[in-house]
C-alpha cells in the first residue's frame, strides 16, 4: 500500500501543468529564445533593448513580436549578454 499523509488534502503536492519553458520570437531566420526555467526576472534585457524584450505579469522576460523592428537589431546580442543567468539564446542561420 502506498504511503499517504492523511493530514494532506488529496492531490496536494502535485504540480500543475507547467507553462511553456521557453518564449520565442522569429524574424528573417533569427530566433530569439528566453528560457523561462532559467530567467530570474532581473530585467536587464528589457532595460538594454526595450523594443525587443518585455517582462510578463510574473516579471519574467519574453521577446516582443519581431514585426515592429529590424531582425538584426544592434542591441539584440547586447541584451542577451546582459542577462545575468544567460536565459536568452539567439539562433542565427
Amino acid at each position: 500500500m502506498p504511503d499517504v499523509n492523511e493530514n494532506e488534502p488529496a492531490g496536494a503536492g502535485t504540480a500543475a501543468e507547467p507553462e511553456a519553458a521557453a518564449r520565442t520570437a522569429t524574424a528573417a531566420g533569427i530566433r530569439v529564445e528566453v528560457d523561462r526555467d532559467r530567467c530570474i526576472g532581473a530585467g536587464q534585457c528589457a532595460l538594454t533593448a526595450p523594443t525587443l524584450f518585455t517582462q510578463d505579469d510574473d516579471g519574467l522576460s519574453e521577446p516582443l513580436p519581431r514585426a515592429s523592428h529590424p531582425p538584426r537589431h544592434p542591441l539584440l546580442h547586447e541584451a542577451a549578454r546582459a542577462c545575468p543567468v544567460t536565459a536568452i539564446t539567439v539562433h542565427e542561420p
